[in-house]
């Protein structure tokens, strides 16, 4: 497994640190790699990254597929002892998690294994939070992503433009031909091998898991969650209303105004919306 470690420029506390995985068509070595970094700059401590189960330098294998959809919690123990490991060397005491749309079911997995010292989560626009058939995950994305582009596009030529939308990335020429090529392959990697994985309940599962051990422990109880959905979300506000809030009463779940899926990629405004989790370590 690879772990990517970015250091602030400027360290603000020590003893804690930023954790982030990667989201659909992203790896480590590439933009999740410079989200961590503007983590670990922004909030001044520093941010490590990891590629989710079945992504990286994995290959599109119906095994894989087939695990990670049954077992998929259990694919994180093995990754939470190792970075439990790496925290003791770096003697950081607390973490929060912070990723956004297929990270955050990985983010809920890895809480449930209680290796880690995570104090809090933050997600956006996560997905995982109701059972459908593969097909018809796969034509709500096809279908959401027709509609996400027809909003921007529509806001973006209006009078009074409202929508968050995405920022370019500020890279040079041979950095984005770097980045642009390797988006196809990591995008089929992660949607064949993680398609049973968003087409199920499992982060509403994870969810109530870190409820029910927080409200059963003797002590200060489980991490803080913080979600955060789109105005025009990827999830259905019903599921949103009903599963996903029923879950974990505690959890402060806020849909955001003049927001779509992809508004969570603008770096300054994820970070403002992240920082309510962070606050508790920073």
């Amino acid at each position: 497994m690879r772990i990517g470690e970015y250091n602030p420029q400027y360290l603000e506390e020590q003893g804690v640190a930023i954790l982030t995985m990667n989201h659909v068509g992203s790896t480590v070595g590439q933009d999740t790699g410079r989200d961590a970094q503007y983590m670990a700059d922004n909030w001044g401590v520093p941010t490590f990254a990891i590629n989710r189960p079945g992504t990286g330098l994995t290959l599109p294998r119906a095994a894989t597929r087939d695990r990670l959809a049954t077992s998929y919690a259990a694919e994180f123990e093995p990754i939470a002892t190792d970075l439990a490991e790496l925290f003791d060397e770096r003697e950081i005491k607390d973490i929060v998690v912070v990723s956004r749309s297929a990270a955050v079911v990985s983010s809920l997995a890895i809480a449930t294994s209680g290796i880690l010292p995570i104090r809090a989560i933050y997600g956006a626009e996560g997905v995982g939070w109701s059972n459908m058939s593969v097909e018809q995950g796969k034509m709500t994305y096809k279908s959401y992503m027709t509609d996400q582009a027809r909003l921007l596009d529509n806001d973006e030529h209006s009078d009074q433009p409202r929508l968050v939308h995405p920022e370019g990335t500020g890279l040079g020429i041979v950095a984005s031909v770097g980045r642009i090529a390797s988006i196809p392959p990591a995008l089929i990697i992660d949607q064949y091998n993680s398609q049973k994985v968003w087409a199920s309940d499992l982060a509403t599962q994870y969810l109530k898991i870190l409820h029910d051990t927080a409200t059963s422990a003797k002590d200060a109880g489980g991490p803080a969650v913080y979600l955060d959905f789109a105005e025009y979300s990827l999830t259905e506000i019903a599921v949103i209303n009903d599963a996903v809030r029923r879950a974990n009463p505690e959890a402060d779940i806020q849909v955001v105004p003049n927001t779509v899926h992809a508004s969570f990629d603008k770096r300054p405004f994820f970070a403002g919306r992240a920082q309510r989790a962070v606050d508790h370590i920073v």
